[in-house]
């Protein structure tokens, strides 16, 4: 259903129009990274009418955008037996007014039980529609909520792999871009597979670019051939494959994203440390921003030990596999790899948040050492960081 976005927040905080009191859940889901917000009004204003990935002209008043949702997946309405938690939702968000997406608005949750009759209600989209147009668009919101992070290329290569058609840049992700990334993944993953077969009487060269091809079709038999091999089921192929995609992704997306992450630990060791104007300010209030600034600190430091002991286990268990002839560390991680592509996305994203959120602030020079503006963007960076979003009134 609705949620409170459109003037309160739940316990009573109000929204006003560009303050420092302004709902650090909302700064995130109109300011996120590509990685959570998909800023469909924006798309709209670009003018690009053939380049669109929805067909429902009422979604391009909306911003799309993930939320974490760790430790209450058990929770879920639509849970069902056997399938995968998703720790990482999507939302719609529809402001009040699209030219001020952070004067407050509406949001709808797609798994949320009642999500259905809002939709329609809201965007006019109804659950059961048979026209092609409302088809089409829900099958990609289902497809955006079936993966951890809406990153264009990872988006991309979902859409291909279910056969699901969509126009040439929609994603602002260029073919020498798209390739480049692709090169990269099967860089990794690749030797995974060619020794899987070398293993079992060797590989041709034909056989090898099957192996590489089979890393972007799930469906071809030296894919299958590859997990029932590990100890895995058939059925398991297309979703174990796209994790894989997914880590690999991920970790280079890391690495490009490390160096963004020194300003952020400057910042709260700096600034945010003993912000000039702290004097003015109750002992009260200045404890309180020390905890927040403790709390962001360790959670940014657990969010990188997270992602440096995944992309570790990965690495190892190819080296493994590769050099030593040993399956052990691999059969353990393609055990584990969806639980793995969802944490680390989640985590990912939440570190290129974080360094948004203080890349916005250090650009105001002036304003970036002053308590108020710490005290925001703490809250801001918990929000970014936090596993949890029900406990940040989303």
């Amino acid at each position: 259903m609705a949620s409170d976005l459109d003037g309160t927040v739940r316990g009573g905080t109000e929204i006003r129009r560009g303050s420092a009191s302004t709902a650090p859940i909302l700064y995130r889901i109109v300011n996120g990274g590509s990685s959570t917000t998909m800023n469909l009004i924006r798309e709209r204003k670009r003018g690009q009418e053939e380049n669109r990935l929805f067909r429902k002209r009422s979604l391009y008043g909306t911003i799309l955008f993930k939320y974490p949702n760790f430790g209450q997946v058990q929770g879920q309405t639509n849970a069902r037996a056997g399938v995968p938690p998703k720790p990482v939702e999507t939302a719609v968000y529809i402001p009040n007014d699209p030219e001020d997406p952070m004067g407050g608005g509406y949001g709808i949750y797609l798994r949320r039980a009642a999500h259905a009759p809002v939709l329609k209600e809201f965007l006019g989209i109804e659950r059961d529609g048979e026209d092609a147009d409302t088809i089409h668009d829900l099958r990609i919101l289902d497809v955006i909520d079936d993966i951890p992070s809406m990153d264009p290329f990872l988006l991309k290569s979902r859409l291909e792999t279910l056969g699901i058609d969509v126009p040439d840049n929609c994603l602002h992700i260029s073919p020498a871009e798209e390739a480049a990334m692709r090169r990269i993944i099967e860089a990794k993953v690749g030797p995974i597979l060619t020794k899987a077969f070398a293993r079992h009487g060797g590989i041709s060269n034909e056989g090898l670019r099957r192996a590489l091809d089979a890393i972007w079709n799930p469906t071809m038999p030296e894919s299958v051939r590859f997990v029932e091999a590990f100890g895995f089921h058939a059925t398991e192929t297309s979703q174990m494959f796209f994790a894989l995609q997914g880590v690999a992704f991920y970790e280079f997306l890391f690495n490009e994203t490390y160096a963004r992450l020194k300003p952020v630990a400057e910042w709260l060791n700096g600034p945010a440390s003993k912000p000039v104007d702290v004097m003015r300010y109750p002992k009260f209030d200045v404890e309180r921003m020390n905890m927040l600034r403790t709390e962001v600190s360790k959670a940014t430091g657990a969010t990188l030990r997270d992602l440096h002991t995944v992309f570790r286990a990965y690495d190892e268990a190819i080296s493994a596999f590769d050099q030593q002839e040993n399956p052990g560390p691999l059969r353990v991680f393609l055990g584990a790899v969806n639980g793995h592509f969802w944490r680390i996305g989640h985590g990912l994203s939440a570190l290129i948040n974080a360094c948004i959120t203080v890349e916005d602030i250090l650009q105001r020079p002036g304003a970036a050492a002053k308590f108020d503006t710490v005290m925001e963007t703490l809250a801001r960076l918990r929000v970014s960081l936090s596993d949890r979003a029900d406990a940040h009134a989303i």
